[in-house]
């Protein structure tokens, strides 16, 4: 009998990594789309007037149930149900999507994706790692300790020709960049180790660190709940965004706080 995979954390550090580490950021960018998709197709409001739109289809064909035509007759609102939701999902996914490729299109532009190894090692305290189980990547999270940790700067309107030069040294204040884990795998709660490698790491590495900052969309609850469940502090939200106007939250862990949250050794 074949035993069952493991799952391990390492750290980024195989050129064959690149394609689908990129692929997975991507992704994690374009997942909550479906989401907000969903939840405001499902809004009160946009499930009004998807009944409305229905009920003046129904009414023009005159489609209203009858029992002239036995249990069929019965049945004849559901194609105008069904036809007159299509126009109102694509007029939802129309009114999201913008947001969600802008940020894809920015994180990806981001100097950390234009050479991710060697980003991620200007400091002892920064690190991207993987998540395998057994041979399949599940998931990654990227810490940022450089200098540049607070910096959200893009190549997209400052093209630069050559390589690129980054001054090495760690920041005070330390920013998670990058957190995901394939949906199938986060009711076991791999992403709390995940992120619990990566505190340590950061924390242990370095003593210049003394403040992570993260941020999580109320799209993807499980980041939200992990940061929360280590430690993290709610500081504020970010700008409204999409149908239902969501906002992301950022969050801080002090050096402090993370200490006091470990359990004391015996």
């Amino acid at each position: 009998m074949a035993e069952p995979p493991n799952a391990s954390i390492r750290a980024y550090d195989k050129e064959e990594d690149d394609k689908v580490v990129r692929f997975m950021i991507g992704k994690s960018q374009m997942e909550p789309l479906a989401v907000a998709n969903l939840r405001g197709t499902m809004s009160p409001v946009v499930l009004s007037v998807w009944f409305a739109l229905s009920a003046v289809i129904i009414q023009f064909m005159g489609w209203w149930p009858s029992g002239g035509h036995g249990v069929w007759g019965y049945l004849t609102p559901l194609p105008p149900l069904a036809a007159s939701a299509v126009p109102v999902m694509f007029f939802i996914d129309w009114l999201n999507r913008p947001y969600f490729e802008e940020q894809t299109r920015i994180v990806l532009a981001r100097p950390d994706m234009v050479d991710a190894r060697s980003y991620y090692t200007r400091s002892p305290a920064s690190g991207l790692w993987l998540l395998d189980f057994g041979p399949k990547f599940v998931g990654l999270i990227a810490l940022d300790a450089s200098l540049d940790a607070q910096s959200d700067e893009t190549f997209l309107d400052r093209p630069r020709a050559g390589k690129v030069k980054w001054s090495k040294g760690t920041n005070k204040v330390a920013s998670i960049r990058h957190f995901f884990v394939e949906e199938v795998y986060r009711p076991s709660l791999v992403q709390d180790d995940l992120l619990k490698h990566a505190l340590e790491q950061a924390f242990n590495a370095n003593n210049n660190v003394q403040k992570v900052k993260a941020s999580a969309s109320p799209l993807t609850p499980y980041i939200g709940r992990s940061l929360r469940d280590a430690g993290f502090k709610n500081v504020g939200k970010g700008p409204k965004a999409g149908v239902l106007a969501w906002r992301n939250v950022h969050y801080e862990l002090t050096r402090e706080q993370w200490t006091a949250s470990k359990p004391s050794e015996l």
